[in-house]
């Protein structure tokens, strides 16, 4: 699965539009950690929901586990996966004021960026062949879920730690 293939949000805002000006500041790092924050989010969610609903489709027996990797999942994730609407609009306002797009480029380059990993999944499985061996990457990647291998943040603590902080000062209120 390709976790690490695609470039931040920004770099898609960026390209979205031909209205970026070359003279305008860099986005600082807490911006760049908002916006792989919302990628994060996103994608991840996307991307577990796929392999699960793609496995279950598959084979009927795969429904057991999977319904238990993504219990697991949601235990771990789901505050996170709250906070995404939020940090997607933030993007999108972003991308507005810093590039000149418009929200729905700016939605629509997300949108493509998730595409690009959660699409992967029943692509690569479209290419084995043999049911078992299908099965075999499906429990695999259940193992993978379960373990929290694709969970928010699990490759990018600067996104997990602005996460936290944000769910932390939203308790404090």
């Amino acid at each position: 699965m390709k976790t690490n293939t695609m470039g931040w949000v920004g770099a898609a805002l960026c390209l979205a539009t031909a209205t970026a000006s070359a003279q305008e500041a860099p986005l600082s790092e807490e911006q760049q950690i908002l916006l792989r924050a919302a990628q994060n989010v996103t994608t991840r969610t996307e991307t577990v929901s796929r392999i699960l609903d793609y496995c279950t489709r598959q084979d009927a027996g795969f429904a057991a586990t999977g319904l238990d990797s993504i219990r697991a999942w949601r235990q771990r994730n789901q505050a996170y996966v709250d906070l995404g609407p939020a940090l997607r609009e933030e993007t999108y306002a972003m991308g507005v004021r810093q590039f000149g797009v418009t929200r729905e480029e700016a939605e629509a380059a997300l949108m493509a960026a998730v595409e690009e990993v959660a699409g992967t999944f029943a692509e690569e499985m479209e290419q084995v062949d043999e049911p078992a061996r299908r099965r075999h990457a499906c429990d695999a990647y259940a193992r993978k879920i379960s373990d929290g291998e694709l969970d928010i943040g699990f490759e990018r603590p600067e996104v997990k730690a602005m996460l936290d902080a944000r769910l932390d000062g939203t308790r404090k209120r």
